[in-house]
């Protein structure tokens, strides 16, 4: 994940790890048959996240802020201006043994009209 407080030894990599994240979250949100909405359609994410077992502490404001990447990704599928997302509340979910960690992006349409 992009940490907002982690370090990365150069900005290039940072830059390269955003580019993927991405084009990942686009591929994926394609691959679950979202397309553009319909004008002044609104959206709520809702992410929950798994830490990996390894980790001592977990931030959850971080790890919210660690998904814009994710998030303009999905904006670019949708076709839609982010400022029409509204967010849920995060989760933490327990950590599990031989796990690397997950974010999970739960996205729901306030109404059926609004429903790729």
């Amino acid at each position: 994940m992009l940490w907002p407080n982690g370090r990365p030894p150069h900005w290039s990599a940072r830059h390269r790890a955003a580019q993927k994240q991405r084009a990942e979250a686009g591929i994926l949100a394609r691959s679950a048959g979202l397309r553009h909405l319909p004008e002044g359609a609104r959206v709520t994410l809702t992410f929950a996240f798994q830490p990996s077992f390894r980790t001592i502490t977990f931030d959850l404001d971080n790890a919210v802020a660690s998904q814009k990447a994710a998030i303009d990704g999905i904006v670019e599928v949708l076709g839609v201006d982010d400022s029409r997302f509204g967010y849920g509340a995060p989760t933490a979910l327990p950590r599990a043994r031989g796990t690397a960690g997950a974010a999970i992006l739960t996205i729901t349409f306030p109404s059926r009209e609004d429903a790729p």
